[in-house]
């Protein structure tokens, strides 16, 4: 017997449910003019780099604890929305995947510190023009914040 709640078929809401993930990050295809992968660079300024005397600047952890509420509430809403028949569960999460995705972006502003090293500093100067450039980590083109995405498998 299929068990129905405001006409929605729980036992399927359920397999949905437990096969619906989301990913938030960096995928493949997001890469550098140089075809460098943008989840490379991601990674190495997320948990830094000793060869290239990178030290870390965490935002996906960050953005993950700093948030954990928010997000166990958004996906609550979607198991919520879902069983009361105002959308599908996958829909759901894909609101979940851009409120993740504007979070990562947040914390990527907040990351200041540690600072650039010299040697970075004067690199950007001459790959802008007239030597305008940001001081700030993470933000030198801008690529590796537009390229924060979400799925839903």
């Amino acid at each position: 017997m299929v068990k129905r709640v405001k006409g929605v078929d729980l036992d399927a809401l359920i397999k949905e449910i437990e096969s619906t993930s989301v990913e938030v990050g960096f995928f493949s295809n997001a890469r550098y003019a140089n075809g460098t992968p943008v989840a490379l660079v991601a990674a190495t300024n997320e948990y830094g780099s000793l060869k290239q005397g990178i030290p870390p600047r965490p935002f996906m952890r960050p953005a993950h604890e700093q948030n954990k509420e928010l997000f166990a509430k958004a996906i609550a809403s979607a198991v919520k929305n879902a069983k009361n028949g105002r959308a599908t569960f996958k829909q759901g999460m894909g609101l979940f995947g851009e409120v993740a995705v504007g979070k990562v972006q947040e914390a990527i502003k907040q990351v200041v510190e540690p600072p650039l090293a010299p040697d970075t500093l004067a690199n950007r100067a001459r790959r802008h023009s007239k030597g305008l450039f940001s001081s700030k980590p993470l933000v030198d083109s801008g690529i590796m914040f537009q390229s924060v995405n979400y799925e839903v498998k």
